[in-house]
């Protein structure tokens, strides 16, 4: 049997409940924003994996 083992997932539901959290090799993205509320998830993506980054709020 093959094995899926994406480095990165991505999606976009659950408004309030974003962030990243990783399972084993998989770092999981729910990358949602929703009226200005969450800031947008910034993610840097290399050989070496996936690391959030870090931007200041947006200002109103």
């Amino acid at each position: 049997m093959l094995t899926v083992r994406p480095r990165l997932h991505l999606f976009g539901h659950i408004h309030d409940d974003g962030g990243l959290w990783r399972e084993g090799d998989t770092c999981f993205a729910n990358v949602t924003t929703w009226e200005c509320e969450r800031a947008p998830t910034v993610l840097q993506f290399d050989a070496r994996g996936v690391t959030e980054v870090s931007i200041p709020p947006a200002r109103r």
